[in-house]
């Protein structure tokens, strides 16, 4: 494994089976914040990051890229990617927040249509998307369909993430699905 400029917070697992993945400029917090120090806390900082974190912030190839491993441990027979699903969970995929409730326990939260696929299942679906900046805003398209379309929910910060969990997810206390995250 190999990691460049990171900056990652908290109980952080990485794990990676040769030593050809990367971790890149990930520079994300488990709860979608990042350091205000090294970068500044305006919106189209954040929106650069998270696109970046997705891009070129780490391999899929990871064994384990888990962001919260006091939370996740009870799923230890399992290799968390949270850490990879989270930029795309920021900008409104559904799979990826999904993917993140499943792992938080909030599985009421889980919409009808992706409750009867495995994490392994929402893995693979998430694994061509890719971010892009969408003015001050996050958008996201899967390279893997060819011809599909951007799509772009309207969060460009941390704050805007979690009112789109209230609304659409009926997730009362955004925090929980990263209780232990801090």
């Amino acid at each position: 494994m190999t990691t460049r400029n990171t900056s990652l917070y908290g109980q952080v697992v990485v794990g990676g089976s040769n030593g050809s993945q990367m971790l890149s400029s990930y520079h994300l917090a488990a709860d979608g914040s990042m350091n205000p120090s090294d970068f500044g806390i305006d919106g189209r900082r954040w929106v650069r990051t998270v696109t970046h974190a997705n891009r070129g912030g780490a391999s899929w190839r990871l064994s384990t890229f888990c962001l919260n491993s006091a939370l996740h441990r009870k799923k230890s027979e399992e290799n968390c990617k949270c850490g990879l699903v989270l930029p795309l969970a920021l900008a409104g995929h559904p799979v990826a927040i999904s993917y993140l409730l499943n792992r938080a326990g909030l599985h009421e939260n889980v919409p009808t249509e992706y409750q009867s696929m495995s994490e392994e299942q929402m893995l693979e679906a998430l694994e061509g998307c890719v971010l892009f900046p969408f003015n001050d805003v996050l958008s996201y398209r899967d390279r893997s369909v060819e011809g599909s379309e951007r799509v772009r929910f309207n969060i460009g910060s941390r704050e805007d993430w979690y009112q789109h969990l209230r609304d659409v997810y009926g997730v009362e206390n955004p925090q929980e699905i990263h209780k232990f995250h801090r």
